[in-house]
């Protein structure tokens, strides 16, 4: 197929079966990173301690890893529309219904369920895109995906800051309101995606049968390249490619998560409106959006992918370590924004490299094994922070903390490059 046509098809394949999953991961977000604006008024409620705040943030993602690989096998047998459609419909309804806890217990409770309902969505809907894209073409789709969520912080975070100044309507406070509006959409677009995602392009009628033949063609021609043990599920789960490569999540995660959930409460704490908390908190995220769908689109158009794994965490590193070591200001903004970019262009790298050296069952349960392992790190980051500030240190030494972490990424990324960098050869695909 002529490179003209072929990207007309890919682009025909993205603009149908993009946007409900877009939307879905941006609504995702919605629900993990409201928590943190919840905080700024329900810790004055349940008297929450920093550190039993950060626990019940990253108890998420206990119940989101413990049942990340399950999820996914299960996706395999019911097809992704019936199972991307159950997670969203559920982990939407337990969002809204956190507005009704009333301690911490039962604050850890919803949180650690809502991880367990959306358990197995973002690798759900990575392994769903290695169905209809070619390699060549994944990078900058899954850097856009992913962008999607860094798009729903900067939307979201001013929207959760004039919900918090609306204060008491009908009984609810402030806070319950957040939590009720920012979750329900999630389950009315399960019911869309129930009824409007296909499972596999056979499936669809708007591909002509040459499309279909030359999509198949492709696809199967990748998975002849890998051997046949690259297909099974258990062989991936003892890959020590797939265990650096979620070792390599877990920093980056660590870091992801931390900011996520404590950086509302850092500038509020420096006299900011929750609207003007909104705002500031939109910055870094803006940056980060900028620099994962630029980064994915540069690593498909030259076709490289090592280089593009190492330089991001790099920047990552530097990024947070420069802004621990500064005042909370202006400046400390700018590096934590250079920060989230490289962690998060890094995080987009990590995930493109992972289906390119498995197919089949192995591809869902490895990318469900690499987004487990990186999920530990999102419950430890918010919690770090919270016990350090609950033993009295400041926002600028948890900082320091998850940059020295980020080390661990750049080592991982260059043993990757050192031993498996022949691998990641992938042809360019110039648009």
């Amino acid at each position: 197929m002529e490179g003209d046509v072929e990207q007309r098809l890919v682009h025909k394949i993205c603009m149908r079966i993009l946007p409900l999953l877009i939307l879905g991961y941006f609504f995702s977000y919605f629900d993990r990173v409201n928590v943190g604006f919840a905080a700024i008024s329900m810790k004055e409620d349940f008297h929450l301690s920093p550190a039993a705040f950060g626990f019940g943030a990253g108890i998420f993602f206990i119940g989101y890893t413990l049942f990340e690989i399950p999820s996914n096998l299960i996706m395999l047998r019911t097809g992704p529309r019936i199972w991307i459609g159950r997670i969203m419909i559920t982990w939407g309804l337990i969002s809204a219904g956190t507005a009704f806890v009333w301690n911490d217990v039962s604050f850890w409770v919803a949180r650690f369920l809502l991880g367990v309902a959306e358990a197995g969505f973002f690798p759900g809907i990575i392994y769903y895109l290695t169905l209809w894209l070619p390699a060549r073409y994944r990078a900058r789709i899954f850097g856009l995906v992913l962008a999607t969520g860094v798009v729903s912080v900067v939307i979201g975070s001013p929207i959760s800051g004039w919900i918090l100044s609306v204060g008491t309507i009908a009984g609810l406070k402030n806070w319950q309101w957040l939590l009720i509006v920012e979750g329900l959409p999630s389950s009315l677009l399960g019911i869309i995606v129930l009824f409007g995602l296909p499972n596999r392009p056979d499936q669809v009628t708007w591909l002509s049968a040459r499309e279909k033949a030359w999509l198949t063609n492709e696809l199967q021609q990748e998975k002849r390249s890998l051997s046949e043990e690259a297909s099974r599920a258990g062989r991936a789960l003892l890959d020590r490619r797939v265990w650096a490569l979620g070792l390599m999540v877990f920093p980056l995660a660590a870091a992801i998560y931390g900011m996520f959930t404590w950086l509302p409460q850092v500038v509020s704490s420096l006299g900011a409106s929750p609207m003007q908390t909104g705002l500031i908190n939109a910055v870094p995220f803006i940056f980060s959006a900028i620099a994962m769908v630029w980064w994915g689109n540069h690593s498909d158009r030259t076709g490289e992918r090592s280089w593009h794994l190492i330089i991001p965490p790099v920047f990552a590193t530097a990024g947070l370590v420069t802004a621990a070591m500064l005042p909370v200001g202006v400046w400390t903004l700018v590096w934590l924004s250079i920060g989230m970019a490289g962690t998060l262009a890094a995080l987009t790298m990590i995930v493109s490299v992972t289906p390119e050296f498995l197919t089949g069952a192995a591809a869902a349960a490895g990318i469900a094994l690499v987004n487990a392992i990186g999920n530990v790190g999102s419950f430890c980051g918010p919690y770090l922070i919270g016990l350090i500030k609950a033993m009295g240190g400041q926002f600028q030494t948890a900082l320091l903390a998850l940059g020295l972490l980020l080390l661990v990424t750049v080592g991982l990324a260059l043993w990757f490059r050192a031993r498996h960098g022949a691998e990641l050869g992938i042809g360019s695909a110039n648009a």
